[in-house]
């Protein structure tokens, strides 16, 4: 479990390469006031393209991300990458932060300052970012915990707090259930896809509200969900050799799932934007991330776990359940409702996130 520096650096000719292919785009037609309605407005997409082609700087993100520590851990078998940032106090709880798709580690980026009290580790989850791309079958969230599980180990971590949102909640979570004696607390939020196999007969009528809704919007807004679980490798070879296609697929979901009234550039400004999409380019890993789906336990949960759990609830966010739906799952200590924020509580309302994740570490420590 070799544990090594890393230094962020992509390769002059990756960006030189992407702002050919940017600007030699070749754009489909769209219907006239579509706007959002067919998937992502076109008008908005090429000012994003001439934006990444023009003006962003690719320097000063990675320059941001290099004023952390950065290492690249063996466990299982596969090079993690994760960021540490380690509080002034040796004694300090440490926390591991775990990103979901279509983010990044730098989901976290504005609660670094924020939560200075506390060691920080922030990986890349296997096939996302600076990690390693699996290509052997069965690297789904399981074998993800397990991954984190020793990478915290060679980084000398035997119990700490484990945080998750989107893919990295049910990390979080397999981690809590496959190796509960590390985790001191768990910290989630949201429930994407914890829901019984089926409707229990107890169902409240808050619950059966909630199924309706998964249902509707499953059928509504899943196609996503379906293709990643089912096909991934399809679309990935497109958005992999595409700029255009990769932002469009990553964009709307930002767009869809945030809480921006539908001005995606509230909550992410065109650099955070790019940054997130130039991750996912240089790195070549929108198709990993995409069999992370495929690989299974991304859906329904049957398990429970007894390890106390806070959870954050935002109103925006993508399937918004009741707290009766998590207490059939988790041992819940610590329920927060927030008037604002959506799918990326980090990014989006790092306050509100910092301050609820601070105060459930400091009622279990």
């Amino acid at each position: 479990m070799a544990v090594s520096p890393f230094t962020i650096s992509v390769p002059d000719a990756t960006l030189l390469d992407l702002q050919s292919r940017v600007r030699a785009t070749r754009w489909t037609d769209s219907v006239e006031g579509g706007g959002w309605d067919y998937g992502t407005d076109i008008g908005f997409l090429k000012t994003v393209m001439t934006y990444w082609s023009e003006e962003f700087d690719w320097r000063v993100a990675e320059k941001e991300m290099n004023q952390h520590e950065h290492v690249l851990v063996d466990a299982c078998g596969l090079k993690v990458h994760a960021l540490i940032q380690r509080a002034a106090d040796p004694l300090s709880p440490a926390l591991i932060l775990l990103h979901g798709w279509p983010d990044t580690f730098w989901r976290y980026s504005k609660v670094l300052p924020l939560l200075k009290d506390f060691t920080l580790v922030v990986p890349s989850l296997p096939g996302y970012g600076f990690s390693e791309r699996p290509t052997r079958r069965g690297v789904g969230t399981e074998r993800m915990a397990d991954v984190m599980v020793e990478m915290m180990s060679a980084l000398g971590f035997e119990s700490y707090f484990v945080h998750g949102g989107d893919i990295g909640g049910f990390v979080a979570s397999d981690i809590a259930h496959r190796h509960p004696t590390v985790v001191r607390g768990l910290h989630i939020t949201d429930l994407d896809g914890h829901l019984p196999d089926a409707i229990p007969a107890d169902a409240t009528k808050d619950e059966l509200a909630y199924f309706a809704y998964v249902a509707e919007w499953t059928k509504n807004e899943g196609a996503y969900w379906a293709l990643h679980n089912t096909k991934p490798q399809t679309a990935a070879v497109a958005l992999n050799d595409s700029p255009a296609g990769l932002a469009s697929w990553i964009i709307e979901k930002l767009r869809a799932w945030s809480d921006c009234g539908g001005d995606i550039l509230t909550r992410f400004t065109m650099d955070d934007l790019l940054t997130n999409l130039t991750i996912y380019w240089a790195t070549q890993t929108i198709g990993p991330s995409f069999r992370s789906y495929y690989e299974g336990n991304t859906t329904g949960r049957t398990f429970t776990i007894d390890i106390p759990t806070g959870i954050a609830t935002f109103p925006a966010e993508i399937l918004k359940a009741p707290r009766s739906i998590a207490e059939r799952f988790y041992n819940v200590v610590r329920w927060s409702e927030f008037p604002t924020g959506g799918h990326f509580t980090a990014f989006e309302e790092p306050e509100l996130f910092a301050g609820d994740l601070s105060d459930f570490i400091r009622g279990l420590s």
